[in-house]
């Protein structure tokens, strides 16, 4: 199983677009730090160290929106893309069950989408730290969120709800790339997914505010991806609770990836 995982996971790290992200996650890093340190100054409106911002780099709305993004282009034809061209057959003659197969590309492509967030992370502490000073992660968060507890504890909280978001955007695009027999189309919806997914999340919580008899919309899988933003008070949905939240998206997920199992077993591949 070791074995499987690591061989999705080189599979997709040695694509060209793999090495795209990353260069523009550095890009975005380190622009990020250069208008971190043009309006450093006023300290009463922006973060004063990497160590206090750093944590709020996963709980932005843009950030809900560029890393499921990010992953779709990734991992989006995880399956699709070995249907195309083929491979999947090869694969599938091992003595390995289906599951097994579904599992570990699942696992896999959770593995690289959470390095990439790290990398971001580590990217951005390292480029602000240059620029505005790195600080500590045992003061006071404080900055334009002005939270007492330290930046340390805020942001292994904001990172690990981050992950369980990383969990639910996953098994969606693992679902969708199962089922789509295209590695360009299955991109392109799970791209599609994304942005779609977070326009509409205040569109939701408005229609919910002008009719609260609306509010069953709110258990809708992708209300629920930017649970980190629980961390800093931007959390799109106020009538939760994260314990509500968590175990949402934990159902979801179970449902995606028993459905992903399911459909994989029965599929027949073509090649």
């Amino acid at each position: 199983m070791i074995g499987l995982i690591y061989n999705e996971i080189t599979k997709v790290v040695a694509q060209r677009r793999f090495a795209v992200v990353i260069i523009i996650l550095t890009l975005l890093a380190v622009v990020s730090a250069l208008a971190a340190r043009s309006i450093h100054g006023l300290q009463q409106m922006e973060p004063i160290t990497a160590a206090q911002t750093i944590g709020s780099g996963v709980t932005g709305g843009a950030a809900q929106l560029l890393f499921p993004f990010l992953f779709a282009i990734i991992i989006g034809d995880i399956f699709a893309g070995e249907l195309t061209s083929g491979t999947m057959k090869l694969l599938l003659i091992r003595p390995v069950s289906r599951w097994k197969i579904w599992l570990s590309k699942f696992l896999g492509a959770f593995l690289v989408s959470v390095a990439v967030v790290l990398y971001c992370g580590l990217c951005s502490y390292a480029a602000l730290g240059a620029s505005i000073g790195f600080g500590s992660f045992s003061a006071p968060e404080g900055g334009i969120y002005n939270i007492t507890t330290s930046a340390g504890m805020i942001t292994l909280r904001a990172y690990g709800l981050e992950m369980c978001s990383i969990l639910s955007v996953i098994s969606v695009f693992m679902l969708i790339s199962t089922v789509v027999e295209s590695g360009v189309a299955a991109v392109g919806l799970c791209a599609s997914l994304a942005v779609v997914c977070s326009m509409a999340v205040p569109i939701i919580k408005f229609i919910v505010t002008i009719s609260p008899r609306a509010r069953w919309i709110e258990y809708a899988f992708f209300e629920h991806w930017q649970v980190a933003g629980v961390v800093n008070k931007s959390f799109p949905l106020d009538s939760w609770t994260l314990t509500g939240s968590l175990v949402t998206l934990a159902v979801w997920t179970i449902l995606f990836i028993a459905a992903g199992v399911a459909i994989f077993q029965i599929k027949d591949v073509k090649g």
